[in-house]
């Protein structure tokens, strides 16, 4: 007989919380600028990211440095201020970015 992992269970053991969480930002750098250029993310729980947006367009580049910080490149837009939202499976946070 094969063995069979339940990988939810396996998680929970491997977490000190026995859960996931939420993530939250606490700073996005620099907190202006074009799309297309760098941008670091500073916070919290960013594990099993599921995706990165700047207002409703995803991302690029995509980069979870650690559980704190995530590297990204934000997509070319006009200029204005967007929320930029970091989505795990724990929930969702959100900063705001402002293009230039």
């Amino acid at each position: 007989m094969a063995d069979h992992w339940d990988t939810d269970a396996v998680e929970a053991v491997r977490s000190p919380t026995n859960g996931d969480v939420a993530p939250t930002i606490s700073g996005v750098n620099p907190p202006s600028g074009p799309g297309g250029k760098p941008v670091t993310i500073d916070g919290n729980g960013f594990v099993k990211v599921l995706g990165v947006k700047f207002g409703d367009q995803d991302a690029t580049a995509v980069t979870t440095e650690s559980p704190t910080r995530i590297k990204v490149t934000p997509p070319p837009a006009g200029g204005g201020k967007v929320s930029v939202s970091v989505t795990t499976k724990a929930g969702t946070a959100t900063a705001d970015f402002t293009y230039q």
